[in-house]
């Protein structure tokens, strides 16, 4: 496993708690959490290209904001079953 790797999963469960923690404290509406994630994304994005371990800043960009919306995807995706009473 490469540090990109490494990276992109810490950063999904950084954003599944944060994401969760939003939504259970409601100190932001559940609307913005997308954005949330989006700016953890960037930020992890920028992080990931000053310490060298992506090169190319479009990339660890890209890199970053994929993995946080995926991980915030992933939160409600389990949450639909709960939502129907299964």
């Amino acid at each position: 496993m490469t540090l990109n790797d490494i990276i992109i999963v810490v950063t999904a469960f950084v954003t599944l708690i944060i994401g969760a923690l939003a939504k259970k404290f409601v100190w932001k509406k559940s609307k913005y959490i997308p954005y949330q994630n989006l700016i953890i994304g960037l930020l992890v994005g920028i992080i990931a290209y000053f310490t060298g371990t992506i090169d190319n800043l479009v990339s660890a960009l890209i890199t970053g904001c994929a993995s946080t919306l995926a991980a915030g995807g992933l939160y409600d995706a389990g949450k639909v079953g709960k939502k129907d009473g299964k």
